[in-house]
Parts: structure tokens; sequence; C-alpha cells
């Protein structure tokens, strides 16, 4: 954690170290983190593993409602679609 006035008073030093470093910085106001600072690249690798957690969260839910029973085949879920909007 870093202070808002130390960022503006060394800006070049802080961007420096984002760029180096993929870790984001937080920047504090009065004492309290306020602002987070990151790379592009960090950035980046932050919202794929986000995807990634999120689609394995969405799998194990489906294979935990397939071990159920609350599963249906593709042909009736189909079906069930096209009779829900007169297809």
């Amino acid at each position: 954690m870093r202070s808002l006035t130390d960022f503006l008073r060394n800006h070049r030093e802080h961007v420096e170290r984002l760029k180096v470093g993929n870790g984001p910085e937080v920047l504090t106001i009065n004492g309290k983190p306020e602002l987070v600072l990151q790379s592009a690249d960090g950035y980046q690798e932050m919202l794929d593993r986000l995807e990634y957690a999120e689609n394995v969260a969405g799998l194990r839910k489906a294979y935990g409602q397939l071990r159920e029973g609350k599963s249906v085949t593709a042909a009736d879920g189909f079906a069930q679609i096209r009779a829900k909007h007169g297809l």
C-alpha cells in the first residue's frame, strides 16, 4: 500500500514498478485504501483467471445437476425451447 500523495510525487517510479510486475498497487487516501492501480497485462491476467474460475464453477454446477438427475437430453431441451417460444 502506498499513499496517493506518494504516488503523485513519485509517479514515474510507481509506473515503472507496475510495468515490471503484474501485481496491483493499492493507494490510500487519509490512510484508507481507496484506489487500485495495475498494469494492463496484470489486469488481463486477472480477467482470464476470473473467466476460468467462472467456467469451472458453471461446470461443477452442471455436473451436480446431472448427478442429481436434474438434466435433460439436448433433444428434450430444444423441444422445450421450441414449445416455449412457439417455434
